[in-house]
């Protein structure tokens, strides 16, 4: 594979990685964690990852992740 190529390709999508992150939030983004849940606390440990700070942010999160999650 030509070299020039493979470095348009990887730019094209790298830009498309980053217009997609835009529009669901980047990485503040309280969906962000999920399919985390494993049954014990994945939820909990990824939001405390991604919102340690930000308290209202974190509990939307945990929330989020709970239901979205949900196997009942």
């Amino acid at each position: 594979m030509d070299n020039n190529n493979y470095k348009m390709k990887y730019l094209k999508y790298k830009t498309k990685y980053r217009n997609l992150k835009k529009q669901i939030g980047g990485e503040s983004s309280i969906y962000i964690c999920e399919g985390k849940r494993d049954g014990v606390s994945g939820c909990r440990k990824c939001c405390k990852l991604h919102f340690n700070n930000d308290q209202i942010k974190y509990s939307k999160c945990v929330n989020y992740c709970m239901k979205k999650n949900c196997f009942i």
